[in-house]
């Protein structure tokens, strides 16, 4: 089996989204990449957090010329290729690395995570949610979350420590100790803030606080790390590929490392980055927001880890699901399950991908955009 044609289609954007105050409403690219083997075999990856339109159609002719004529098996050396030996991350190879496992999957008749070595075959999952205007929101929320079978909510709140603070012990005294509670404040706090909410969060009994300052500001994350007892994560943010997320691990900044496998390197790296934690005996919570697609690879890497506590469910559950047929839910204990179809395991609703397709980019130049292409 080799490589025949990668192709790219620009469907409508999700949204709009808002996760906190200082990230205004706004929508994404919904992108599908499809892998297609000349025996007719396809994979595909709808991706959202990717690069321009116009910067993904420029360097089109040159992933077709890194992938076309290729064994698929050869996923590690396409990853070295895309993502410059590990140096840089690349969103549009990380939509075809896991485009590419999920042919494989195909291929092998099998689900990817059993390729790829499984650990077990359910995780638990956290609703994780958007910001809302008023506490009252994010409670009623929460009830509704633990209705569908959730035991743990994550906060996307105000981003300002005194509401934020006010929002925290207005959720806990909701819902008791029935639902295990984090919050991301997505970066904004400053040092000061950080630990004044950080204080009330270890009173709270909080499973985790994450992002809570700038990922560039390692130095930092390690002050209020030490602290601090409630158990930090973070790193998402973090631009430079899986090289530069040893920083945090070797300076001790954080208990739970976190990545978003569709600008890291896909599936393909988010397998390294889970094994160098476990070296370090850090958990790796992976940012797993997003389409369904991207919600799978996730899911098939944390089913192969013994260092992932969860998955992360954007809720409402549907607001991903217009490209695909099913969602991915917990039961009524929690958890995730596996998928049992082959490859990333979700099919998809080819009707509506079809009715909402803007156009198919070919790699030639788009008017009035002008980007810097990758080079070989």
């Amino acid at each position: 089996m080799k490589i025949s044609d990668i192709k790219v289609y620009v469907l409508e954007p999700w949204g709009p989204f808002q996760w906190t105050n200082g990230v205004p409403p706004t929508y994404l690219n919904a992108v599908l990449f499809t892998v297609i083997a000349d025996n007719g075999m396809e994979g595909h990856c709808i991706t959202w957090l990717n690069d321009s339109i116009g910067v993904i159609n420029e360097n089109l002719p040159y992933f077709r010329g890194v992938f076309i004529g290729q064994d698929p098996h050869f996923v590690e050396k396409f990853s070295q290729e895309v993502t410059r030996k590990n140096e840089y991350r690349c969103s549009s190879g990380s939509a075809i690395d896991i485009a590419i496992w999920d042919l494989l999957g195909k291929y092998h008749n099998e689900p990817v995570y059993k390729l790829l070595g499984a650990k077990r075959d359910k995780i638990l999952a956290y609703a994780s949610t958007v910001r809302y205007d008023t506490d009252q929101e994010y409670i009623d929320l929460a009830f509704k979350c633990r209705d569908m079978g959730f035991k743990a909510l994550k906060l996307h709140p105000y981003a300002v420590p005194d509401e934020d603070i006010r929002l925290c012990k207005a959720l806990r005294d909701a819902v008791g100790d029935s639902m295990q509670l984090m919050i991301d404040p997505v970066c904004e706090y400053d040092r000061k803030g950080a630990l004044k909410v950080g204080k009330v969060l270890q009173e709270l009994d909080f499973t985790w606080f994450e992002c809570p300052i700038p990922d560039t500001d390692i130095d930092g994350l390690k002050w209020l790390r030490s602290k601090l007892d409630i158990p930090i994560a973070a790193a998402e943010s973090h631009y430079t590929g899986l090289r530069g997320w040893t920083e945090y691990l070797r300076s001790g900044a954080l208990d739970s490392i976190r990545a978003i496998g569709d600008c890291v390197g896909g599936i393909t790296v988010m397998r390294k980055m889970a094994a160098i934690a476990e070296a370090f005996n850090v958990n790796f919570e992976s940012h797993s927001y997003g389409p369904i697609t991207i919600l799978s690879a996730h899911l098939h890497v944390m089913l192969t880890q013994n260092n992932c506590a969860f998955i992360e469910l954007p809720v409402p559950l549907d607001q991903f699901s217009k490209y695909t047929l099913e969602l991915v839910k917990p039961d009524q204990d929690g958890y995730v399950h596996a998928p049992t179809k082959p490859g990333l395991g979700y099919d998809l609703d080819w009707d509506m991908i079809k009715a909402k397709t803007i156009r198919e980019l070919d790699g030639k130049a788009l008017p009035g955009e002008i980007s810097p292409k990758i080079t070989a």
